[in-house]
């Protein structure tokens, strides 16, 4: 996958500046479902010629519709949950949720800290960016998308753990909300 110095894929990167730039409207941006088929062909474009960002541009900045937006957040989360290795790794995995588990938020959040400080550089620096397009979407109000929405949307795309149980998935979306 292309990427930048600092190993984040160009396309993580598109996606949010994407998102970013004409999705301040767009309200349950990673909740709500796009036209699959439009999903569908974008992917195809991307995969047919992943050098090419530019497939993702829309088709008329000045009139952006929310399901163009919505493609743009569907892909993105695809590309994540679709990674051989999950972006906080099956290896460390069990660490974050040993730290999920851990009832004192304060002292939770101290070892989730020292395991992302573990991860692989190219985790570490495409969580870092993921994490803060996280933080400007919960700071847009029309866009209704607080840290704990995120967390629900996001969790499964980003840990290997599978949950047998509602309390599995509970401690996996305390760790990305955290």
């Amino acid at each position: 996958v292309p990427h930048d110095e600092e190993m984040v894929p160009y396309f993580v990167k598109k996606c949010i500046s994407l998102i970013e730039t004409y999705g301040e409207d767009a309200e349950g941006i990673y909740r709500s479902s796009p036209n699959v088929t439009k999903v569908e062909e974008l992917r195809e474009l991307i995969n047919s010629n992943p050098n090419d960002l530019s497939v993702l541009d829309p088709p008329d900045p000045n009139q952006i519709s929310n399901d163009y937006i919505y493609c743009i957040a569907s892909l993105l989360k695809s590309f994540f949950s679709k990674l051989p290795d999950p972006l906080l790794t099956r290896e460390k995995s069990p660490d974050f949720l040993r730290a999920g588990e851990i009832p004192d938020s304060a002292t939770m959040r101290v070892q989730l800290h020292r395991i992302v400080f573990e991860l692989p550089d190219c985790s570490y620096f495409t969580l870092r960016d993921l994490l803060f397009h996280f933080v400007k979407l919960t700071e847009i109000s029309k866009i209704r998308m607080n840290a704990k929405n995120l967390s629900i949307v996001w969790c499964t795309n980003l840990l290997s753990a599978e949950f047998t149980n509602k309390e599995e998935f509970d401690i996996q979306q305390r760790v990305i909300e955290e």
